[in-house]
């Protein structure tokens, strides 16, 4: 009888042990081969909101936005959403791919709105879009916290992410 237990504890766990690796493995190669170059898109995307001042608008710095987010902010978010569009998660990385490619949209929208607001000079436009800004950001840090965890879990850390190369001129 105690043979048998240990038979089937030895066989549990290695039955464990190679789902926990096969999932390691598929959570792996989302991370660092489908979608590797496709965070540092994000992250360069992501970049001038991190340095907005919030009196930038009031300042009258209205080129800043037709320089960041026209062209900085709205294609290389448009550039992630086409290369997300191409991945196809695994299972347990769908939730936060469905997440991210949300906030992406977000962001590319309030960059739109920020920079047509600033081309109208619409204060009321701006504050609008800046407040929609705060709000991604907060969702953006819960989705990092939760991205972070699901690789802990896993045993999966992200490789350096490249920085993308210069956008073309249309």
């Amino acid at each position: 009888m105690l043979k048998a237990l240990i038979i089937v504890a030895i066989v549990s766990m290695a039955c464990g042990g190679k789902q926990e690796s096969e999932h390691k493995a598929a959570v792996d190669k989302y991370i660092n081969v489908d979608m590797h170059t496709s965070w540092g898109v994000f992250w360069t995307a992501q970049r001038p909101f991190k340095t907005l001042k919030n009196d930038a608008f009031d300042r009258g710095l209205h080129g800043w936005f037709e320089g960041s987010m026209g062209g900085i902010v709205i294609p290389r978010m448009t550039q992630f959403l086409e290369l997300a569009g191409k991945v196809t998660p695994p299972e347990v990385m769908k939730p936060q791919h469905a997440k991210i490619v949300e906030l992406a949209t977000a962001y590319r929208d309030i960059a739109t709105d920020m920079k047509e607001a600033a081309a109208t000079k619409d204060t009321a436009r701006y504050k609008a879009a800046h407040e929609k800004m705060l709000s991604t950001y907060e969702r953006y840090l819960a989705w990092q916290s939760t991205f972070d965890a699901t690789m802990k879990t896993h045993g999966v850390s992200m490789k350096d992410v490249p920085e993308p190369p210069a956008l073309q001129a249309p």
